[in-house]
């Protein structure tokens, strides 16, 4: 495992089904009180989810500006925490990590477990 071989603390975001924006952003709000260590990695776990456009969004904000409003407020990831996304693998979510945008345009490192 990646994070282990680096000695960072594994911290877990999960995402799959119906995305509520509100609801993710207050879990990563949440979440984002832990990370304030460099010992730390965010592994994004992305299961089948219902709304593609959504997750787009989700990711496009975290992973390029690092943050998502929530409301007033934003959530906030460090730019030192590293982010590690894994995707689920069954067959309905591999055509759908086709439509995954940000993953076309970025350079992607599979790491085979």
């Amino acid at each position: 495992d990646e994070i282990q071989r680096n000695h960072k603390l594994y911290i877990k975001f999960s995402i799959s089904g119906s995305i509520n924006v509100d609801t993710l952003a207050e879990r990563l709000r949440t979440l984002g009180k832990k990370m304030t260590s460099i010992d730390v990695a965010l592994h994004i776990d992305i299961g089948v989810v219902d709304n593609i456009q959504q997750l787009n969004e989700l990711l496009y904000c975290l992973l390029l500006f690092r943050s998502f409003r929530l409301g007033q407020e934003a959530a906030y990831i460090p730019a030192n925490i590293p982010i590690y996304i894994e995707l689920d693998s069954s067959p309905h979510s591999l055509t759908a990590h086709a439509k995954i945008i940000y993953f076309n345009f970025y350079h992607v490192i599979i790491l085979k477990l």
